[in-house]
């Protein structure tokens, strides 16, 4: 688990720069990235769910577990805020058409 995090916090930052830098004023950012930024993105839930489990330790006892709970925590939810504008581009509206 704390490999894919750090897995996470060095690949998803470079890609999402990536994107951005290469889809300034494109429509659609590439499918192979946003596969890429899709995987990253489920990974971070599934990683947040584990770490209350992995750093529970109480305050009293050790109080740096706490804290890096908190931590890993605020920085997989500030990638995955971050990534988020990317995943919803590639669900794109239908159009409706009307013939009267």
């Amino acid at each position: 688990m704390f490999l894919e995090y750090v897995d996470i916090l060095t690949r998803l930052p470079k890609l999402l720069d990536e994107v951005s830098a290469e889809n300034e004023g494109a429509s659609m950012p590439d499918a192979a990235q946003l596969d890429q930024i899709e995987d990253l993105s489920k990974r971070i839930s599934k990683i947040i769910g584990l770490l209350p489990d992995a750093l529970y330790r109480s305050a009293a006892i050790d109080p740096r577990h706490p804290a890096a709970l908190e931590e890993m925590t605020k920085d997989l939810v500030k990638l995955l805020e971050r990534s988020k504008p990317l995943l919803l581009v590639s669900f794109q509206p239908l159009k409706l058409c009307y013939s009267f």
